[in-house]
């Protein structure tokens, strides 16, 4: 996987997880969609069990919201 996404200009990734059957591999890619597309492509080509998970980086930081208590 690293070196597929090196391969596409990834700007770099986070192995997660024990050793066994489970774990993830967070991969930090840049602007551009087209190579990121591709990236994921043969992600998901070089393995079935390989998905991706797309997430979001607010541009705002962690936020919290506070919620009252309404206990009966």
């Amino acid at each position: 996987m690293i070196e597929i996404a090196r391969a596409h200009g990834a700007l770099g990734w986070k192995l997660n997880g024990a050793a066994g059957d489970g774990g993830s591999v967070t991969i930090l890619s840049g602007l551009n969609t087209s190579a990121k597309r591709a990236m994921i492509a043969a992600l998901e080509q070089e393995n079935p069990l390989f998905k991706n998970i797309p997430i979001y980086l607010s541009r705002y930081g962690l936020r919290v919201w506070k919620q009252e208590n309404r206990s009966s």
